[in-house]
């Protein structure tokens, strides 16, 4: 925060993590340095309320990446054929699980942790979308380039 934002090694910093929490703690160490510079209690609350929201959906976002599709029937139409035979149709709907190999994510009854339809998924969707707009209008906010700052020149606060 307030450092060059077109310098490629600041970049090249952040993706030498490869885990959210990583990437997480280094940004703290950052805001710190920066809040310290430029105090200001609405924003670094504001900033402490994005980084929990990011954890809590960072965890959420790693169930549905990491997710299987499973199938499951919810319906059977039965019609009877020229032959007057019985055809049955199978109705599907298709959900998200944990993969059978994580056995911490399902308990003794062999449940799933959780399951995820697209209404679940739609919804932590818009979730990720709204977190992600609260952290550029910070950005914005403390005159930093709003995400992502490839490319473009970009007036810091220590300008």
């Amino acid at each position: 925060m307030g450092g060059p934002h077109d310098d490629l090694t600041v970049m090249a910093r952040y993706g030498e993590k490869l885990n959210f929490k990583d990437r997480l703690r280094d940004l703290e160490e950052v805001a710190e340095k920066f809040f310290y510079k430029n105090p200001c209690q609405i924003k670094e609350g504001d900033f402490a309320d994005i980084v929990l929201l990011g954890s809590k959906l960072s965890a959420r976002r790693n169930e549905i990446v990491h997710s299987v599709i499973r199938p499951v029937s919810f319906d059977q139409t039965h019609k009877i054929n020229e032959a007057g035979q019985i055809e049955r149709t199978w109705h599907y709907e298709f959900y998200l699980v944990p993969p059978t190999y994580t056995d911490r994510k399902y308990n003794q009854q062999n449940k799933p942790a959780f399951i995820y339809t697209s209404v679940e998924i739609r919804a932590y969707e818009t979730f990720f979308t709204e977190v992600e707009l609260a952290a550029q209008n910070l950005g914005l906010r403390c005159r930093l380039p709003s995400y992502p700052p490839y490319g473009r020149k970009h007036a810091s606060p220590d300008d």
